[in-house]
């Protein structure tokens, strides 16, 4: 953030470490709310990354459905120019109009009308959620390494990020 936003002089030794050893932090607040706190820019024209934090909450509202709640927010005391940087920013990457999610949406969507299919219903399919398990990686708790509060799990783009985290929920359930 530019330095008449934030200033690092309250912070803890820790949280200072934290802020600067992790350009973006991702993660859920189980079971349903969501944050990303990242740089990204969406002028073409300017190289300046803008940070940004995005807040979700996740709201199934049917078998196949979920409604999502997201928020971009900025520091109150920020320009109105930050703001509007952070705001364009923040819809043209991590929003349902933008470009980093909207593979991930497409693969969640194909996974449920698959499921639903009628071919599906006549072959009694049912999805197998330990597919291929042998052959990807498992989700690594990596909380040692992190000298913030709760379970770390590495980012790695695999499938056991997604396993973990329904197998924390059907404990929960």
């Amino acid at each position: 953030y530019p330095e008449e936003i934030f200033t690092d002089e309250h912070l803890s030794q820790l949280q200072y470490k934290i802020a600067k050893n992790h350009v973006s932090i991702v993660g859920t607040v189980f079971p349903n709310l969501s944050f990303n706190n990242t740089l990204k820019n969406a002028d073409p024209d300017n190289r300046e990354l803008k940070k940004f934090l995005t807040i979700r909450k996740w709201q199934p509202v049917a078998s196949d459905r979920t409604q999502i709640w997201n928020w971009i927010l900025v520091p109150k005391n920020a320009s109105e120019e930050f703001k509007k940087q952070a705001y364009d920013t923040g819809i043209t990457t991590f929003s349902v109009s933008g470009n980093f999610e909207v593979d991930d949406f497409a693969v969640w969507d194909g996974i449920t009308e698959a499921a639903g299919s009628s071919f599906a219903r006549r072959t009694n399919r049912q999805s197998n959620y330990q597919m291929n398990m042998g052959e990807m990686g498992e989700a690594e708790d990596i909380s040692d390494e992190w000298d913030g509060p709760g379970t770390v799990i590495n980012s790695a783009f695999e499938d056991g990020t997604m396993r973990t985290f329904y197998q924390r929920w059907y404990q929960m359930m």
